[in-house]
């Protein structure tokens, strides 16, 4: 890792952590320029063994599946994630007059997903983990969901700059969007037979 991304690499978990925690100086760790932006993908990649592992949770729970189709396809849906929801904030920070601060709130948001998917992966080992009654890991699902919408419209609020309005409607279309990609990439593993 070159110097320049290691520092990034930092700053934007930092940002990302601070955001959290709903301190606006963690906005103002990265820089908001387009190259740095570019570079904050390289999250993708951070993020990548964490996707890895939950894969292979799942394909722990199948008995008939293709493993190498299946996970082809979850490629697929993770590379469409990690694009697709920047170019929908494009659309809205234009549409709302945020445009200025488009770049910042990618870079910010880029790394929070590394975080969210930190704490996505021990929920996801607790709810299923035996011993645990449905009832009880749905409520633990549940909370976890709740949580990283609240953190996801906080990162608009103070990365964006966005109403309180205008966060909660982006960050249910990042929901949408996210439940629509997860759909189809179900879809497309079983009806190219990869699952029962």
């Amino acid at each position: 890792m070159n110097p320049q991304l290691k520092a990034e690499f930092g700053r934007g978990l930092l940002a990302a952590w601070l955001t959290a925690k709903g301190d606006p100086r963690g906005a103002l760790l990265v820089s908001g320029s387009f190259s740095e932006c570019k570079r904050s993908f390289f999250a993708a990649l951070v993020a990548l063994p964490g996707m890895l592992a939950l894969v292979s949770f799942k394909l722990g729970g199948q008995e008939e599946i293709d493993t190498i189709g299946y996970l082809v396809v979850e490629m697929i849906s993770y590379v469409m994630g990690w694009a697709a929801f920047p170019l929908v904030a494009f659309g809205v920070s234009r549409q709302i007059g945020r445009f200025q601060y488009w770049a910042r709130y990618v870079t910010a948001y880029n790394w929070a997903s590394v975080i969210i998917l930190a704490v996505t992966i021990p929920v996801t080992l607790l709810v299923n983990a035996p011993g645990i009654s449905g009832g009880l890991g749905g409520t633990i699902g549940i909370m976890t969901l709740v949580i990283i919408i609240g953190y996801e419209w906080r990162l608009a609020r103070l990365v964006l700059m966005a109403s309180p309005m205008q966060a909660g409607f982006l960050t249910a279309l990042d929901l949408l969007l996210s439940f629509a990609i997860d759909s189809m990439s179900q879809q497309l593993a079983r009806g190219g037979g990869f699952i029962g």
